[in-house]
């Protein structure tokens, strides 16, 4: 979990880690209002995503089991996604999103193992490819 704050006097938004608090104190002063920053917008930047070196909104589309097309109901990767069952394979999903591509969206794709398939964009899938392969090797040799 992190926190989006401004420091002292300084006007920049910073990202802090919240496990890095080892105290916090309730101090009696009033704030500082800061009327023309929107979370929102902030956020669609893409500063939480880690991004690439050249970060660009992709057209994401997963192939997903049950649970996580239930998970991705509940808690969908953007407001646009799109869910729908995979007339290819019984019991699958597809999963179309609009999003940044990033190392954050990379991680949680490589976290979900098999329970995941990167159908679009190409060189997403190709990326996917090299690493799945290359922890593969691993085990193999």
């Amino acid at each position: 979990m992190y926190l989006l704050c401004r420091f002292y006097d300084f006007d920049d938004v910073r990202i802090t880690a919240l496990h890095r608090f080892e105290k916090v104190e309730l101090l009696d002063e009033p704030i500082r209002l800061f009327p023309e920053f929107n979370i929102d917008d902030y956020l669609n930047t893409g500063v939480m995503q880690w991004a690439l070196p050249d970060p660009k909104l992709i057209s994401l589309e997963l192939r997903v089991n049950q649970w996580l097309k239930n998970h991705l109901e509940e808690s969908p990767l953007s407001e646009q996604q799109l869910l729908v069952i995979d007339d290819e394979q019984q019991e699958s999903y597809l999963v179309k999103a609009e999003m940044l591509d990033g190392r954050q969206l990379r991680r949680w794709l490589l976290s979900l193992g098999s329970d995941v398939e990167v159908i679009a964009p190409k060189g997403l899938c190709d990326w996917m490819a090299s690493i799945v392969k290359a922890q593969a090797d691993r085990y193999l040799e």
